[in-house]
């Protein structure tokens, strides 16, 4: 019953027309009925530790042993040539094996000493991490919602969309970055005149995204092309947010300093690593809509082809809202880099669920003339009710299996061969693995 009253979304009343009173009407979180707003949330907190379970949990297990690796080499003197390729370039940020690391130890203090549990436990706190974002999400996009079904698709689509849901649950830098990045812009956008000390904390986020996917570079131009362009903010607060910017990345450059044992920034290492001739620049490199055709076979054509179209919708009918000005840059750069790979767009799958729903009330609102309104509100129901339904299956699906069996099954089943990406060993295209030289792989499975 609950998928089919929220799977109606923005059929059941008519954008502009209110909505008739209701008695003993129950009590309501962020203007969503509690009853459903519990049931919704509760589910979102199972899926959330499923998936956290279910998880090979590869991210993390490849940075604690990366972390561990130069931790050892340090205490024993072992030859730099030992190291992986990113850390004898040192070009890995050590941010996020930095955590994983405090993690293991935590767990270690309260007597949990296997690996794989670790492993879950990481996935818990990045889920925890992500759920408290989608809740902020939608206590900023929730007033842009026309009637009181479309706030509860909105919040819907925030906590049970199958693929977000999963990448949250992930300990990958890839989903550490987006989050960082996107607790900066909703803070923003919800105390945007909070004076130049709360601006500072703002930035601090922006900044340390940059310490788990350094690419988040584009989406932080991103904003502060919006900031001056579009809103018009005057130098003192784009200013104080830079300062809160470069304090993130001070704290990026003294964890690096204190796993490296000695002053690099890894930023320029990286670049000079995977520049012209390096992993940037692969032989055989995939074309520059790589990324539409993979997100629509890997996300499933259903929600997949969702995603490409509402997406494609939002960058053309919401020119001026700040999702559009940092979404764009970044996927234009990574469409033209030859070296392509779905999870660097990870970073943006935050700001997919909102960026959905603006579009299809949009185009909602568009579409129902009042002659008309019955015949395209049934219309929007028998679509809108299959394809959130086959979103629930894929939610269920990878809350059991890891989510990266899900596009090769999915593949399969339609009778394609997978593609393969052009990313760099190094970089983590195999990250439960680390290369070492010579061709030889160490996994992390054997660190003890």
């Amino acid at each position: 019953m609950i998928c089919v009253n929220y799977a109606r979304g923005f059929a059941a009343v008519p954008p502009g027309q209110a909505q008739g009173p209701v008695k003993n009407q129950p009590r309501r979180v962020g203007h969503i009925p509690l009853p459903t707003f519990a049931i919704l949330f509760f589910f979102a907190l199972i899926f959330h530790l499923l998936a956290a379970f279910s998880s090979r949990g590869s991210e993390s297990a490849g940075a604690q042993f990366q972390a561990m690796e130069l931790a050892r080499s340090k205490a024993f003197h072992h030859a730099q040539t030992d190291l992986a390729a990113d850390l004898r370039q040192k070009s890995r940020p050590m941010l996020q094996p930095a955590l994983a690391l405090l993690l293991a130890q935590g767990a270690n203090q309260c007597g949990i000493t296997n690996r794989s549990a670790q492993i879950v436990l990481a996935g818990i706190v990045s889920a925890a991490l992500g759920i408290c974002l989608s809740l902020l999400m939608f206590s900023t996009y929730r007033e842009r919602c026309t009637t009181e079904s479309a706030r509860t698709w909105l919040f819907s689509l925030l906590l049970l969309l199958w693929f977000l849901v999963s990448i949250h649950a992930s300990f990958s830098p890839e989903a550490w970055a987006g989050m960082l990045f996107f607790y900066g812009i909703v803070w923003f956008l919800r105390h945007q005149s909070g004076g130049d000390a709360i601006n500072i904390l703002i930035g601090l986020p922006f900044g340390l995204s940059l310490f788990f996917r350094f690419e988040a570079l584009f989406m932080i131009a991103g904003f502060v092309a919006w900031l001056a362009l579009v809103e018009h903010e005057d130098l003192q607060t784009i200013a104080s947010l830079v300062v809160g910017m470069a304090g993130g990345v001070l704290v990026g450059i003294l964890v690096d300093r204190n796993l490296y044992g000695e002053w690099t920034f890894t930023p320029w290492n990286y670049l000079t690593a995977r520049g012209p001739g390096g992993a940037f620049f692969p032989s055989g490199a995939h074309p520059w809509w790589f990324y539409f055709s993979e997100i629509f076979t890997w996300g499933t054509y259903p929600i997949g082809g969702l995603v490409v179209v509402t997406g494609l919708l939002f960058l053309v009918l919401f020119r001026r809202e700040v999702l559009t000005w940092v979404v764009l840059p970044y996927l234009v750069v990574h469409m033209l880099l030859p070296a392509k790979d779905l999870r660097f767009l990870f970073p943006l799958v935050p700001a997919v669920p909102v960026m959905i729903f603006l579009s299809l009330q949009k185009v909602y609102s568009w579409v129902r003339p009042e002659s008309a309104g019955e015949k395209v509100d049934r219309f929007a129901y028998w679509i809108v009710q299959p394809v959130w339904i086959f979103n629930l299956i894929l939610l269920v699906v990878v809350s059991l299996v890891p989510v990266d069996t899900v596009g090769p099954a999915y593949r399969k089943l339609l009778g394609q061969s997978g593609s393969q990406s052009t990313a760099a060993q190094g970089e983590g295209s195999t990250p439960a693995s680390v290369a070492r030289p010579g061709g030889a792989v160490a996994s992390s499975a054997g660190v003890r």
